[in-house]
C-alpha cells in the first residue's frame, strides 16, 4: 500500500523529514515526521531575510502545537540528481511499502551505511509530488531547507572511475588551501595563493591517473542540475558522498583550480567549460563575499548564467533560482506547478519587462531557440546560447537610452509585446557567413600574404587615432574593421559572392593562427611577422570574433551590419529601440494578431551591429526620427 502523505500547514512553514533506520541492512525503513522550518533558524544565514522570529511571533504560532517543539531534530538536505524516476527501490515508510527511484535508493542506502546522517530532507519523500499546490509552496521555502539544515549531503553517485582517488586529492587540496592565512579576492585579476597549494595542484596536475579521475568526476550529471546551484549556495556546511567514500566540502578546490588553471600548466584537464567548474564560482562568491546575503545577483543574470543546466522539470529553470535572487520578492514570481512551461515563461518574462529589463529580455530572446511556440519576444532560457557581447560599448540611440521610452504598454499575460522605437533600414542583400570559408584543416604555420598590408594599415592607423587603449577600444576596432574597413571594400558586388580568396576570413586566419602557436606572446610574434608589440592584442580580439557564425548583410542604403544568429532575411527590417543597445531586426509577418485590429505585426528576429550608427549617428542624420510602435508577436 503506498504511503499517504498527511497535509502540510503553510502557516507554520511546515516540512516534513524522514527518519533512517538502522535495523534492518538489507532493506531501506524509516518514518516521516512533520516539523517546522522557524524551529531551525539561526542568527545568521545567507538567505536574504532570514532573520530570527520575535517571542511574540514564536509563542503565537506555537502555542496551539507544543508538540511540534519535540521534532526539533537537527537534519541533513539531500542534494542529488533524480535520474529515471522509474520507482525500482523498496523502502517502508511507517510499515507502508513504497517504491522509488533507483538514485535516489542508493543514496539512501550509502547515508545509512557510511554516516551517522539519519534525519534526511529528500524532496522526492518530503514533498507530496502528487499535490502540485504543496509542491509550488515548498519549492519557494527550499532554499531555506538548504540553508537551515546542518549540513548538505551532495550525493555524487556510485563509485566509479576511481572517484574516491580524486575526492582524497581535492580533499587534499582543501585542507593546504585552508590551512594558512590567506586572502583570494576573486574579484581581481591579480589573486595570491599559497605556494604550497600552487605546488599540490601541479603535483596532481603530473599524476594521469588523477587527472583523469577529477575530469571524470566533474563530468558526473550532478554537476549539470540547476537546482545544485541553490542547493549549495544555501548550504552553510556542505559534504560530498560518493559510492562509500565521504568527503569534506570540495567546492572551493575546484573553484581553485578553474581559477589557477592559466598559471598551472594544463591543469584544466579539458573540463574548464563543464557546469561544475562553472558553477564553483559562483558558489564561492556565495560562500565568501561579504555581500552576497545584501546583494545576491539578480534574476535575470543568474538565468543567463546558468542556461546550460538541466533540470528534469524545464518549469525548474525558473523557480530552482528565485530563492537566490536579489529580486526575487519585487519580481513576484510564484512557484506554481498548475502552470506550464511556455506560461511560466511568459510570466517570467512580463515581470522582468516590468523591472525595466528591456534589453537583456530581447537579447535573451534572440540567443534563444524558440522550441514551445512562445512569442518571439519571450526568451526560451532551456535554449539559450549566452553570446557575450560587450553590450556596454554601444549608444546607438544616443540619449534616448530611457527605459520608459521602449515599452509602449507593459505586458501582463499577454501574447504580443508593444514596443517604441524607429525604423532605420531594409535589409536588401545576405552575405555568406565568414564561418562558410573556414579550412577544414589549418596548416601548420601561415604568413601575412600581400593582401593583409591594407588592412594592417588601417589597424595601425585606428590605433594611432586613439586616444586610449581599453577594452572598448579593442571591441571598436573589432566591430570596424569587420564590417567597415574590410566589408565596405566589397559594396560594389554582390556580399554573397565573396570567395575562399577574396573573403576577410581567410585574411584575418592567415595572420592568427601563427599568433595562436605563439601564444600570443608580443616579443616573440612582433619580430617574426614584423608588427608592432601594441598590434598583437587587437589582433587577437579580431581573430576571436570572426570565428563567430556571424552572417553579413546590406540595406537599402547601403548601410553594413554583421547578424550574430544567423536568421536575418532580405526584406528584414533594421529597427533602433530606446534603452536598448543593438539595433534589432523584426520580420513583418502581417496585421493578425489577438485583435484584427489592422496594426502590423512583426517577430523579433536578432540583434546585430550595424556599421554607423552605433554611436548615436542615426540621430545626428535625422534630427526628428518618427517614433512608430511595433506590435511584437
Amino acid at each position: 500500500m503506498v504511503y499517504q502523505y498527511k497535509p502540510l500547514d503553510q502557516s507554520k512553514q511546515e516540512i516534513r523529514l524522514i527518519v533512517l533506520d538502522d535495523g534492518d541492512k538489507t532493506r531501506l525503513k524509516c518514518k516521516i515526521i512533520t516539523t517546522s522550518l522557524d524551529l531551525y533558524r539561526r542568527e545568521e544565514s545567507p538567505i536574504r531575510g532570514d532573520t530570527p522570529p520575535t517571542l511574540r511571533q514564536t509563542f503565537a504560532r506555537f502555542a496551539t502545537a507544543p508538540s511540534t517543539f519535540k521534532n526539533r531534530k537537527p537534519y541533513h538536505a539531500l542534494s542529488y540528481v533524480w535520474g529515471d524516476p522509474t520507482p525500482v527501490c523498496d523502502i517502508d515508510i511507517d510499515g507502508k511499502m513504497t517504491k522509488i527511484s533507483r538514485s535516489l535508493g542508493d543514496a539512501l542506502f550509502s547515508i545509512r551505511t557510511n554516516t551517522d546522517y539519519r534525519v534526511i530532507w529528500a524532496d522526492a519523500l518530503c514533498i507530496n509530488q502528487r499535490d502540485n499546490v504543496e509542491k509550488s509552496w515548498q519549492v519557494q521555502h527550499m532554499a531555506l531547507i538548504f540553508a537551515r539544515a546542518k549540513r548538505v549531503i551532495s550525493w555524487l553517485g556510485l563509485q566509479a572511475e576511481d572517484s574516491t582517488v580524486a575526492l582524497k586529492a581535492l580533499q587534499d587540496l582543501m585542507h593546504c588551501l585552508t590551512s594558512v592565512d590567506w586572502k583570494a579576492d576573486w574579484s581581481q585579476k591579480a589573486i595570491g595563493a599559497p605556494n604550497a597549494a600552487v605546488d599540490l595542484a601541479e603535483t596532481l596536475r603530473a599524476d594521469p591517473r588523477i587527472r583523469t579521475a577529477i575530469r571524470s568526476l566533474t563530468e558526473r550529471l550532478y554537476w549539470t542540475r540547476v537546482w545544485v546551484f541553490q542547493e549549495l549556495a544555501s548550504a552553510r556546511q556542505n559534504v560530498f558522498l560518493c559510492g562509500d567514500f565521504e568527503a569534506e566540502d570540495i567546492k572551493f578546490s575546484l573553484y581553485f583550480l578553474e581559477l589557477w588553471s592559466f598559471r598551472l600548466s594544463g591543469i584544466r584537464m579539458h573540463v574548464a567549460d563543464q557546469c561544475g567548474f562553472v558553477l564553483t564560482r559562483f558558489f564561492h562568491y556565495a560562500n565568501t563575499h561579504p555581500r552576497f546575503k545584501y546583494q545576491p545577483p539578480e534574476l535575470v543574470h543568474i538565468l543567463r548564467s546558468l542556461a546550460s543546466l538541466d533540470a528534469t522539470d524545464g518549469r525548474d529553470k525558473v523557480f530552482a533560482l528565485l530563492s537566490v535572487a536579489k529580486d526575487s520578492h519585487s519580481l513576484n514570481i510564484i512557484p506554481d506547478y498548475d502552470k506550464d512551461e511556455t506560461m511560466i515563461l511568459i510570466e517570467t518574462t512580463c515581470a522582468l519587462l516590468r523591472r525595466r529589463y528591456v534589453h537583456y529580455v530581447l537579447q535573451d530572446a534572440c540567443g534563444s531557440v524558440q522550441r514551445l511556440g512562445i512569442p518571439s519576444w519571450v526568451p526560451d532560457w532551456s535554449a539559450y546560447k549566452y553570446t557575450g557581447r560587450k553590450i556596454n560599448l554601444f549608444h546607438p540611440c544616443q540619449g534616448r537610452e530611457q527605459s520608459n521610452l521602449t515599452l509602449s504598454s507593459l505586458p501582463k499575460h499577454s501574447l504580443e509585446l508593444k514596443l517604441h522605437g524607429y525604423t532605420v533600414d531594409v535589409i536588401t542583400e545576405i552575405a555568406d557567413s565568414f564561418w562558410d570559408f573556414c579550412p577544414e584543416k589549418i596548416g601548420a604555420l601561415y604568413h601575412p600574404s600581400m593582401s593583409l598590408h591594407p588592412w594592417l594599415y588601417h589597424l595601425e592607423e585606428f590605433l594611432a587615432a586613439s586616444m586610449t587603449m581599453n577594452q572598448d577600444t579593442i571591441e571598436e576596432l573589432v566591430a570596424r574593421l569587420l564590417v567597415g574597413d574590410v566589408v565596405q571594400r566589397f559594396e560594389n558586388e554582390r556580399l554573397g559572392a565573396l570567395s575562399a580568396s577574396n573573403n576577410p576570413y581567410t585574411m584575418i586566419k592567415n595572420v592568427r593562427d601563427p599568433l595562436v602557436l605563439f601564444n600570443w606572446d608580443s616579443k616573440r610574434v612582433s619580430p617574426r611577422f614584423g608588427l608592432e608589440p601594441e598590434i598583437v592584442p587587437y589582433i587577437r580580439e579580431v581573430g576571436k570574433n570572426v570565428d563567430r557564425r556571424d552572417t553579413l548583410f546590406k540595406t537599402d542604403t547601403r548601410m553594413f551590419g554583421r547578424s550574430r544568429n544567423r536568421r536575418c532575411k532580405e526584406k528584414d527590417i533594421v529597427v533602433l529601440l530606446p534603452s536598448v543597445k543593438m539595433p534589432c531586426i523584426l520580420r513583418r509577418i502581417g496585421g493578425k494578431g489577438e485583435a484584427d485590429d489592422g496594426q502590423e505585426r512583426y517577430k523579433l528576429v536578432e540583434m546585430a551591429y550595424v556599421h554607423g550608427i552605433m554611436d548615436g549617428e542615426f540621430f545626428e542624420q535625422n534630427r526628428n526620427p518618427e517614433m512608430r510602435t511595433f506590435t511584437l508577436v
